[in-house]
């Protein structure tokens, strides 16, 4: 190859191969040794604030023991070790970690190895291991700025939220749970340094590419008539420091730009509206289009908003019981904790597999009409089958209200025991496990898998044991509601119903038309409690009015929508309000008389005005 001229001020990421590259020898036939230059080249580019990643053909067990031996494991992130070709697993590693091509490097002693990352990353730096004198030489000389090592632990971070995301069924689900705080800083001129450094480094999300020298960025944020702030962000899983920066002159941004580390968190999207939504004539392509509607509500969604649904808890005495998914958690927010509340949502058990079937109509049947012996023997045939996925209070307690959510119903997929009636619930039904052709999807985690690490032997042997149930009529549904209802020990029954109000944005093929499989089942399950005076339906559709009121699909909720309906459930509860207490269609009544009314005074006033 050419001599490589490389400036390694313009490198963030440098992915290593590792025998006869990061050191002699190769560690599956014989001992290895590091190369002493390598080793120091890596410690200076990290205290340069460059990152390393790993891509090896090699086994990954034996490299993590090697690397933890000689105390370097931990200066890498997002390692991919394994036999499989190394172009897409570059390419993921990138994508994984929100970068350019054209800001990494990859080091690799066979040249068609380089030649096939460059395919499928045509931005990549790539070198031999016998090239690289120039570059230790940059890198003793460079600037260390990063001695602390903050890029490398924020990047770890990142890892770590990764290998956590595949614990959810989507995006928005994780976005949930990782209480993203989110703050706008005033004091710019304290941050002057990793303000200029940011500016100068930032891409994919800098809206404006407006480079300025630290002499005159210092000059504008002096300026009394800019408003300028910077943007620091944390989170369950750690502090990302300062990822945004804006300066804004007479309604228009001089400045509008954000880290790649808090890509996907649409803290750009959320500082946007938060600042009033300002003019930015945007340069060059940027990976987030911003508008002036949406809000993403994961963000500081625990802080107080001056917003009445914030800070209001609502107050219910009587012993209830909260079961379903994602939907469940967040109406119970709004509802203030105690010890006559009982909860049962999607869970992520100790092997890190999230437990959504837990709350499928089909498993509570299982749960409620299986002995113990029998459902022993279920739980031994799968090791990702989970202690507790068929335990529910329902069996053991009795509660003045069971509020029950359907939404599981509608996704995932319903399977019986052969030769049973025995029932379980797994991933999506769009994709049935018993199917062939979703098999390498599941494998390859391609598709939602709930964490489970599915083999083919594994999937064979589950299609030999259970069928798949067809639920598409919702007639299953029916069936299993009538079985619990005929054990529940319960005053009032409240069902939450999925909205039949069509989701218009862009979703993923398993929630296609789930609007009109609602109104399907809707429709049956209405007719199931027509004759049942302690059932009572509540359609999420009723309180939905525009797609903003969806959050990413159909089944997810802004945070307005979440509050009234743990106000309207908390009437019925507590008898505030009789009209809620008859049955889904009396409730379906009230709300289309408030709605008529509203539309008849609207056009009285309208024809008093027009006479005057």
């Amino acid at each position: 190859m050419e001599e490589n001229k490389l400036n390694l001020k313009n490198v963030k990421l440098i992915i290593w191969d590792l025998d006869e590259t990061l050191w002699n020898g190769t560690i599956s036939e014989e001992s290895v040794k590091i190369k002493e230059k390598c080793l120091d080249f890596i410690n200076n580019t990290l205290d340069m604030g460059i990152v390393h990643s790993i891509c090896s053909k090699n086994d990954m067990n034996i490299i993590k023991e090697k690397l933890q031996e000689i105390n370097l494991w931990d200066s890498f992130v997002f390692p991919s070790i394994d036999w499989s070709p190394k172009g897409a697993r570059i390419k993921n590693i990138i994508s994984l970690m929100n970068l350019r091509d054209v800001n990494v490097l990859f080091i690799d002693d066979n040249i068609q190895n380089l030649n096939e990352a460059k395919f499928y990353c045509d931005g990549i730096n790539i070198i031999l291991p016998e090239e690289l004198n120039d570059l230790f030489v940059q890198a003793q000389k460079s600037e260390k700025k990063d001695l602390n090592h903050k890029r490398l632990k924020q990047y770890k971070i990142l890892e770590e939220k990764e290998n956590s995301k595949l614990n959810y069924n989507n995006n928005i689900d994780f976005l949930m749970s990782c209480n993203i705080i989110v703050e706008i800083c005033k004091d710019c001129l304290n941050e002057i340094d990793r303000l200029h450094e940011l500016l100068m480094r930032s891409n994919q999300l800098n809206y404006t590419k407006f480079r300025q020298n630290k002499e005159d960025l210092i000059e504008l944020l002096k300026n009394p008539n800019v408003n300028a702030g910077y943007i620091k962000v944390h989170d369950n899983f750690g502090d990302y420091g300062i990822v945004g920066f804006f300066a804004i002159k007479d309604g228009k941004a001089i400045h509008f730009l954000f880290s790649c580390r808090t890509l996907g968190m649409l803290v750009e999207q959320w500082v946007y509206k938060k600042i009033g939504c300002p003019q930015i004539d945007v340069v060059g392509e940027v990976v987030t289009k911003l508008n002036d509607e949406d809000v993403p509500i994961w963000i500081n969604q625990n802080k107080n908003e001056s917003n009445k649904q914030n800070n209001e808890n609502f107050n219910v005495t009587s012993k209830i019981l909260f079961k379903g998914p994602c939907d469940m958690m967040q109406i119970f927010s709004f509802i203030k904790e105690g010890d006559n509340i009982k909860t049962e949502f999607t869970y992520t058990n100790d092997n890190g597999i999230t437990i959504e079937g837990y709350n499928h109509t089909g498993q509570i049947t299982t749960a409620l009409y299986t002995t113990e012996e029998e459902k022993t023997e279920i739980l031994k045939e799968f090791e990702w089958f989970d202690k507790n996925m068929l335990t529910t209070l329902l069996s053991t307690e009795s509660f003045d209200t069971v509020i029950l959510s359907l939404l599981n119903d509608g996704n995932l997929g319903l399977y019986r025991r052969k030769g049973t009636e025995q029932m379980i619930s797994l991933c999506e039904a769009y994709y049935d496990l018993t199917d062939k052709k979703n098999w390498k999807k599941y494998i390859n985690k391609e598709i939602f898998t709930s964490n489970i690490k599915f083999t083919k032997e594994e999937l064979e042997r589950f299609k030999d044991k259970y069928e798949f149930i067809n639920n598409e009529n919702g007639d299953v549904t029916i069936e299993n509601l009538e079985k619990i209802y005929n054990k529940v020990k319960t005053n009032k029954f409240i069902i939450l119903l999925g909205s039949e109000k069509k989701y218009n944005k862009k979703t993923g093929p398993a929630y296609v038309n789930r609007h009109l499989y609602h109104k399907i089942i809707n429709q049956k399950v209405k007719e199931w409690a027509n004759n049942k005076e302690n059932v009572i339906l509540i359609n999420m559709g009723d309180y939905i009015e525009s797609d903003y009121d969806y959050v990413g699909l159909i089944n997810h909720f802004s945070k307005k929508i979440y509050y009234k309906l743990a106000k309207d459930i908390v009437k019925i509860i507590n008898k505030n309000d009789i009209s809620l207490e008859k049955g889904s269609r009396y409730l379906a009544i009230y709300r289309t008389i408030l709605q008529r009314g509203k539309r008849f005074f609207d056009k009285l006033k309208y024809k008093i005005k027009e006479m005057k």
